[in-house]
């Protein structure tokens, strides 16, 4: 499993923008937890890279900070250059939450 399939740092990575959000904001996990309309006890645990975020989460997270998320499913060690290109030109995405997240089947 290389880095960019490693669900361990996917979801350290969304604690580490979340936390800087939270903070560079002055929000406590309750205050956030109502931004995200999910359980206080849920951001503690995405914080702690303890569970990783569902979808759901997911989309919730990026409209709140204003980024957007890719998901890339493929054959594991397939070629990924077609799904590369689906994304790219956008054939595949939906919204939730406000925000846009880019679903691709390779």
């Amino acid at each position: 499993m290389g880095k960019d399939d490693d669900p361990a740092a996917a979801a350290r990575l969304v604690a580490d923008r979340l936390i800087v959000y939270r903070e560079a904001n002055g929000l406590s996990r309750q205050e956030l937890a109502t931004r995200m309309e999910v359980h206080p006890t849920r951001i503690a645990r995405i914080e702690r890279a303890v569970d990783p975020p569902n979808l759901d989460t997911l989309a919730r997270v990026a409209a709140l900070i204003g980024e957007e998320i890719t998901i890339s499913v493929c054959p594991r060690g397939g070629k990924s250059e077609h799904l590369r290109k689906k994304v790219r030109s956008g054939a595949v995405r939906f919204t939730m939450h406000d925000a846009r997240v880019t679903l691709a089947a390779g």
